[in-house]
């Protein structure tokens, strides 16, 4: 039986694909804030890890050095944790780049794979995210925001935060800590990526049953 969390925590790719619209299933992200990660069981995965790191490092270090020579100072990866501790719940996330230069900062994630709307939300709940985490260090400055993919860029503009992102934002958090556990929405794209297994999730879509099916009315 998985071991439920003392505080329910949600990590900020858990939440950008179900503000950007790229996934539905509320209760995956429900299921993984209110339990332990290790321990429940996980779907098999042919996921590369340590191809992914070199590829990745291989498209994060000229963004990062093209930075540092425009003047920029420049933090990275494990130095942009940050962890925000509110009523509800806990909210963390780890940005690739965050760089500043007078009353600038431009906030950076780097992707290997196809751009997806997920990727700008997630860099935008990070420039929320950063301002109230690390309320000194970036009072005062406008706060922008870069996806970088290997075929070019996404710029995502300071006032591109609206309150009503922040507004969505809010309320998802609100209900993913909530105790009241939320729908699944099932379906070959959703579940085919998601690392909860049956034993935990009874609605997983099945490809049983999801064959194409014959019929004479065209």
């Amino acid at each position: 039986m998985p071991t439920p969390r003392t505080t329910p925590y949600l990590w900020v790719t858990w939440i950008s694909g179900l503000l950007s619209g790229d996934k539905s299933c509320e209760w995956a992200a429900w299921f993984k804030a209110h339990n332990i990660s290790s321990s429940y069981a996980k779907q098999p995965s042919d996921f590369d890890t340590a191809a992914w790191k070199i590829n990745h490092t291989a498209l994060l270090a000229p963004v990062r050095d093209e930075f540092r020579a425009d003047g920029y100072e420049v933090t990275v990866e494990d130095q942009n944790s940050f962890q925000l501790d509110g009523k509800a719940g806990t909210l963390a996330g780890k940005p690739d780049i965050v760089a500043m230069k007078g009353n600038a900062a431009v906030i950076v994630d780097t992707k290997t794979g196809q751009p997806r709307a997920s990727d700008i939300a997630q860099v935008m709940v990070y420039m929320w995210a950063l301002r109230l985490a690390r309320p000194e260090q970036f009072r005062g400055k406008a706060i922008d925001g870069q996806v970088v993919y290997r075929t070019g860029k996404s710029i995502i503009l300071a006032a591109d935060l609206t309150p009503d992102f922040t507004e969505r934002l809010r309320g998802l958090i609100v209900r993913l800590c909530g105790k009241l556990s939320l729908p699944a929405a099932p379906s070959l794209s959703e579940c085919g990526f998601c690392e909860i297994t049956f034993e935990d999730c009874s609605q997983r879509f099945s490809r049983e049953g999801a064959e194409p099916t014959e019929t004479d009315e065209f």
